[in-house]
């Protein structure tokens, strides 16, 4: 072989390897593609997403307003038991939520209203020992979050991880459960009520006049923010403020047990946002669609992410509350939720946004 053929081929092989070498892992190209139209994926995070999970949320909700009642009518333990599954059933939709608390639920404060943790165990007290009124506007206008919501209503149906004993439950503590549990509904209402009268057209008309949204990736920006937000949460807040301080009260849930469910939907709400759908079986366009087309590789390796975080959070003895000498499983869970963040914020994002 002669020096000038050689150093022909030398020099395509350098200029295959630069090549290569300045892609990603699939060798697609990197950046922001501002050229895509992220239409059908804008309209399936909000009507196959968004929407579906809050009413699912406020179906449940409804539900256990109507058991509550059923409950306060003839205290038996059937109705407590009835009243406790739709509790659990209304966490699905709220915790899958918890991948896009933006908008109304920012707007309304929602967040706080429905989820404080921990709970005013002395205000609470003090209020159901009191002869005061336990009325929507004394909670709301006089009381802070803290007494109000999903764990108050959880405090009082349940203990040790089962539904309490009928006998055990106070007419006062009915009072106040269906009072908490009307606050609940109003939430889930207003939220579902702004998704689908005014906030869905802002979102969907992303880029145009009048959306509070100067362009599509300024949308698609929020839909990845509110994964990473989620993600974070988990592996560095409800996993690791009790694992580390080794504080039972600190986990969230623990009256029903139901924390790794919890964890495991809020998971499961970036698997939705990111394949575009509440329920599996009638997905959309997710952007699931976007990265696979620019880096499929990417793809499989986020959905693979996603998949193990949540099993990982599932593989943690539970109830968790009993379990946070479990260093291997915990540890585990945790790492596997900050991956999930940082493919979100370090290869998704700037696929999007500049």
């Amino acid at each position: 072989m002669n020096k000038k053929l050689l150093s022909t081929i030398l020099a395509v092989l350098m200029l295959l390897f630069v090549a290569c070498d300045s892609n990603d892992d699939d060798n697609n190209p990197v950046g922001p593609d501002e050229s895509y139209d992220f239409t059908s994926i804008i309209n399936s995070y909000v009507n196959k997403t968004i929407i579906p999970t809050y009413a699912q949320f406020k179906g449940a909700a409804t539900e256990m307003e109507a058991n509550i009642d059923k409950l306060i009518a003839s205290k038996t333990q059937a109705n407590v038991d009835a009243a406790c599954k739709s509790w659990k059933d209304a966490r699905i939709g709220w915790e899958a939520s918890e991948a896009f608390l933006f908008g109304p639920a920012a707007d309304f404060n929602i967040d706080p209203s429905l989820d404080s943790w921990p709970l005013d165990f002395g205000e609470l007290n003090k209020v159901i020992n009191s002869n005061e009124e336990i009325t929507k506007d004394m909670l709301l206008e006089n009381k802070g979050p803290a007494i109000r919501g999903f764990h108050t209503a959880e405090y009082l149906l349940f203990r040790d991880g089962a539904p309490r004993k009928v006998a055990d439950i106070t007419e006062r503590e009915l009072q106040y459960l269906k009072v908490t549990t009307g606050i609940i509904k109003d939430d889930v209402e207003s939220l579902y009520k702004s998704w689908t009268t005014s906030y869905n057209v802002e979102f969907i008309n992303a880029g145009k006049a009048g959306s509070r949204f100067a362009s599509q990736e300024a949308a698609i920006d929020q839909l990845i923010n509110g994964v990473i937000t989620i993600a974070d949460e988990v592996g560095t807040g409800k996993l690791v403020d009790p694992f580390e301080a080794k504080n039972p009260l600190l986990v969230e849930s623990w009256y029903s047990w139901n924390s790794l469910i919890d964890f495991q939907y809020n998971i499961r709400g970036i698997e939705n946002a990111y394949m575009g759908g509440f329920d599996k079986s009638d997905r959309g366009t997710g952007l699931d669609k976007f990265i696979e087309a620019k880096n499929p590789t990417l793809n499989a390796r986020v959905k693979a992410e996603i998949t193990d975080a949540i099993n990982k959070i599932g593989a943690i003895p539970a109830p968790f509350r009993s379990n946070l000498d479990k260093d291997t499983e915990i540890n585990a869970a945790i790492n596997a939720c900050l991956k999930v963040r940082d493919t979100f914020q370090k290869d998704i994002l700037p696929l999007v946004v500049k």
